[in-house]
């Protein structure tokens, strides 16, 4: 079974899977963690080029402040606003993130028979270039990455107040950067067909709970 929680910075989802881990284990289930945020490789000195210009830790994304942030937005916003910079950028970044995604989907495909849980992966990917430059449903990227979610045994959408979230975490640059992110999440979660969204602004046991019960009733083991 191969399961994906994706969410807002805070909103649980390393102590999600990790309880669920510990519930497998208890099960003599075996389960792997596979973490595949893009991080930019072959773009990495043109991003932090722009940065550099606009904020002070060009190299770490969550130590900016709420107004470098937001100025930091605005400038890609700016840059956006152009379309043949938007088609280069978000081309640019789509193949770097494939070429290292590839090893990860090569794993998934070659062991749907074991529990796989994967933790930030193509919707963030999605999620932070639709806020860099706005609607992308009707890109082939955007399609794209649906489809391979669409693989998938379910996809949990780990949904927590952005409020909530913001003081559970410290290192993020302002609410502002978790309540564009929530929209987009809770906007991609609707196209999926085995997307499921998880309240966890409670007690992280009513939520570990929600995704074994689903993960009992979708799954091939009914030992969940």
């Amino acid at each position: 079974m191969i399961i994906y929680l994706t969410g807002i910075d805070g909103s649980g989802k390393t102590s999600l899977i990790t309880r669920i881990e510990e519930h497998l284990a208890e099960l003599n289930i075996e389960s792997e963690r596979i973490w595949a945020r893009y991080s930019p490789k072959l773009a990495r000195f043109l991003v932090k080029g722009f940065k550099r210009r606009t904020i002070s830790h060009a190299g770490d994304y969550n130590k900016i402040s709420a107004a470098e942030y937001n100025k930091w937005q605005m400038k890609k916003r700016k840059m956006s606003g152009n379309k043949i910079i938007k088609f280069t950028l978000l081309t640019l970044f789509s193949i770097d993130y494939l070429f290292q995604i590839l090893p990860v989907l090569r794993k998934l495909r070659a062991n749907k028979k074991h529990t796989i849980i994967v933790e930030r992966f193509v919707i963030d990917f999605l999620a932070d270039q639709t806020v860099n430059f706005g609607d992308l449903s009707n890109t082939l990227v955007y399609k794209k990455f649906i489809r391979i979610c669409n693989q998938f045994d379910a996809v949990f959408f780990i949904s927590v107040r952005p409020e909530v979230a913001i003081n559970r975490k410290k290192d993020i640059p302002g609410l502002t950067y978790l309540e564009e992110r929530d929209k987009v999440y809770r906007d991609i979660i609707k196209e999926l067909t085995s997307g499921y969204i998880i309240d966890n602004n409670g007690p992280l046991n009513n939520a570990s709970k929600a995704i074994l019960k689903i993960m009992h009733a979708d799954g091939h083991d009914n030992r969940y």
